[in-house]
């Protein structure tokens, strides 16, 4: 595509990671109370799946008809950065686009031809567009970690796509949302409970100031509170 040829990898010094986000970038850390993929271990393993599935997906580069085995981009697929294998890369990108809907990577340095020769993935917290309010289709560059990137610097990787936004995401994760806040509210309930060393108690107030309360009532209720909680 950028033609053939052997291009000198950029100065680690200079990575993306380190012009973007600086000395003291590192990935973002979710709280495992509101991240799926740390949270579930059914959407770990689910994700993982389908992440080490398409990670080992055979990527090629082709001019035209003709598949290209040495080159700048070659080098980038195969070795995206400093830390990070193509396969890995991939899966990555797949993880973040299968929690968010979608992914992105930041370029970094390029070669004397202006071939990116380094990419680093971003996650969609660490990304905005920037575009005009009234013109969702106009791209005039990114803001990546409050630094300001042209349009051409980052990629955009699409899993699930927003159909009112060319460049927002429906992440394939809302709709089980409800039953993982359910799941993850229960699970915190029993830790919590745990953690205190004691069974579960309270204070039954009777309101009704017509009858006495009888042994069948705090029958019913105890069979009650044992069937929710």
């Amino acid at each position: 595509i950028f033609g053939g040829g052997k291009e000198k990898r950029g100065n680690p010094a200079r990575s993306v990671g380190h012009e973007i986000f600086g000395r003291e970038w590192g990935p973002t850390r979710r709280q495992a109370s509101s991240d799926p993929l740390r949270a579930n271990l059914v959407v770990h393993r689910a994700v993982a799946v389908i992440a080490s599935t398409l990670a080992g997906v055979p990527r090629y580069v082709y001019r035209g008809e003709e598949r290209l085995t040495t080159g700048p981009l070659v080098d980038l697929i195969a070795r995206p950065n400093a830390l990070m294998t193509g396969d890995r890369f991939v899966s990555a990108i797949t993880k973040q686009a299968l929690i968010d809907g979608h992914s992105f990577a930041a370029l970094g340095a390029r070669s004397s031809r202006n071939v990116p020769v380094e990419m680093v993935p971003l996650s969609d917290s660490e990304v905005a567009p920037i575009r005009p309010k009234a013109d969702l289709y106009t791209l005039d560059g990114w803001i990546v970690k409050k630094k300001q990137l042209p349009p051409e610097d980052v990629l955009r990787f699409e899993w699930s796509g927003d159909p009112d936004d060319p460049l927002g995401a429906i992440p394939p994760l809302e709709a089980a949302q409800t039953d993982l806040d359910v799941e993850a509210a229960a699970a915190e309930f029993s830790r919590s409970s745990l953690d205190r060393g004691s069974p579960l108690g309270g204070l039954l107030k009777w309101t009704d100031a017509d009858r006495r309360l009888t042994e069948e009532d705090l029958d019913t209720a105890a069979r009650r509170f044992n069937d929710k909680y």
